[in-house]
């Protein structure tokens, strides 16, 4: 809908499905082999688009609301005098909410700065499964394994709450028909659930990076070079996890990277 010469707003409703089946990854009992539904989701959308300063700032936003029905999620049973163990079963219902922001500005002459914004809360309304950390808590503290089962209706589905994203670049034009293109960039993820339920030690933490680059080129000749680096503030980080048993990894993202790439088009 167009409420005003730069500013446009929309509503969207729609359906999705996923396909039932099962994971036959690392199995060790045959109850990992067991099926799962498909799933199901209605989404709700609402959001803006806009210009209010054209050429110079853009603003776009979204508020939704996702309506699951069955869905698939890697949860865990107790195999006796083994351990938990992964398997993909249904969640009977949960939701997912939250809002997304972009801005895209042109403040001055060859400054380019965009970011993004995204914050989502999830929730389960219907779901009764094996409270992992507990079982193994208990194994730590008796040698035994026993299996405990948790209500998790209006628990936190454990999504990052929190992402951020943005860059800031200076780009003009130079003597003899080149061009170059300089920039740093950063992202940020809010921590993260490692297993249904999960709170302290069972959660990756949140983690910042920054990036940077540079490019020089002509446009006429469709040559350019650009030498680059990710991870810039060589953070160690994670990015997600892995679990076998009582035993719980850390998937490490890469360390600082250096490189750099050369294109020619004709």
């Amino acid at each position: 809908m167009q409420l005003a010469q730069h500013l446009q707003t929309y509503f969207k409703v729609s359906k999705g499905f996923k396909p039932g089946g099962f994971a036959a990854n690392n199995t060790v009992a045959q109850a990992q082999l067991k099926a799962f539904k498909p799933e199901s989701l209605v989404s709700y959308e609402l959001g803006f688009k806009s210009d209010p300063l054209p050429g110079k700032l853009r603003l776009n936003g979204a508020a939704f609301y996702y309506d699951y029905h069955n869905q698939q999620v890697v949860s865990s049973f107790l195999l006796n005098n083994y351990g938990p163990l992964g398997t993909y079963v249904n969640v009977p219902h949960s939701a997912i909410w939250g809002i997304e922001l972009s801005a895209e500005a042109h403040p001055v002459s060859h400054i380019y700065i965009n970011g993004n914004m995204g914050y989502e809360r999830g929730s389960y309304t219907s779901f009764y499964a094996l409270n992992t950390p507990a079982v193994n808590a208990y194994r730590v503290a008796t040698g035994v394994y026993k299996a405990f089962y948790t209500d998790y209706r209006g628990s936190d589905l454990g999504i990052p709450k929190l992402t951020l994203s943005g860059s800031i670049a200076y780009r003009a034009d130079l003597p003899y028909g080149l061009f170059t293109d300089l920039g740093v960039n950063g992202n940020y993820r809010d921590s993260q659930a490692m297993t249904i339920g999960g709170t302290g030690a069972y959660r990756l933490p949140p983690y910042f990076l920054m990036g940077t680059y540079a490019t020089i080129g002509n446009k006429k000749q469709g040559w350019n070079a650009t030498i680059y680096v990710t991870n810039l503030l060589d953070r160690h980080y994670s990015i997600t996890s892995s679990s076998q048993s009582t035993t719980y990894q850390h998937v490490p993202g890469a360390p600082r990277f250096i490189g750099g790439r050369l294109s020619y088009g004709f």
